[in-house]
């Protein structure tokens, strides 16, 4: 069975930008290129906006609602973004990290809105790629391995090498799927293949001693999944 899912992650609405651009009407833009390209699904990858503007951007989302996935960034009001989006798997647990699996994958939704996991988190997450025979998609809005952006060195996930350890002790294909960075990115090791996707308020350049944010283009991330395979691409929009 084939599915297509939109990765969509950093809009900063309602948010003062370091740049002059227009998040919200790249926002309604990419709306409108998933819906040409008829997509699946849509999964939030944090960093959404000011909590004002919680109940417009869910409403926005309507026609996903029913395959709609969200993981909070550390910009994130965790509280009021929960009570728009409850733990589907935990709805009583102040985190938003959750799974769930179909023939072909395990689909794992991380919480590093405090820039860091929780030991509860680490211990679950250890669980679940421990227990899995499937092929893992990982969805996180910090990257869990280092990517050459000052951002990176300043604003890194704190405890991302209890992760790596976590990740790399598996056998099976893990994709990592990730933001908060601002710029595009492969990397991974081993088995584990990580893929930072452009942001839709602005992007930051890599490969610079300084944090040096531009609004050239904005995005998403397409991800195709046809029978275990997996296909991505980044969907880049000029404003």
């Amino acid at each position: 069975m084939k599915k297509t899912i939109a990765f969509i992650t950093d809009s900063h609405l309602a948010e003062e930008l370091p740049v002059a651009a227009d998040q919200q009407r790249n926002f309604d833009r990419i709306l409108e290129d998933i819906e040409k390209r008829g997509v699946d699904q849509v999964i939030i990858g944090g960093d959404i906006g000011h909590e004002s503007i919680y109940a417009d951007f869910f409403k926005s989302l309507g026609k996903y609602s029913d395959n709609l996935k969200v993981i909070p960034g550390n910009h994130d009001s965790l509280g009021d973004l929960l009570s728009h989006f409850p733990n589907p798997e935990f709805p009583d647990l102040a985190e938003l990290y959750y799974s769930y699996s179909d023939d072909n994958f395990l689909y794992i939704f991380l919480d590093s809105s405090t820039d860091e996991f929780s030991n509860p988190q680490l211990a679950w997450l250890r669980e679940k790629v421990e227990e899995t025979n499937l092929k893992i998609l990982l969805f996180v809005h910090h990257p869990i391995f280092e990517i050459d952006t000052p951002v990176d060195r300043k604003y890194p996930l704190q405890n991302r090498e209890i992760v790596q350890q976590i990740l790399m002790q598996q056998q099976r294909e893990i994709f990592v799927f990730c933001g908060h960075y601002h710029t595009e990115d492969e990397t991974g090791t081993g088995a584990i293949s990580q893929y930072e996707t452009t942001a839709v308020s602005y992007q930051i350049r890599k490969g610079t001693p300084d944090v040096e944010p531009h609004a050239d283009y904005f995005g998403y991330r397409l991800i195709t999944l046809d029978n275990g395979n997996v296909a991505t691409e980044l969907i880049k929009l000029q404003p």
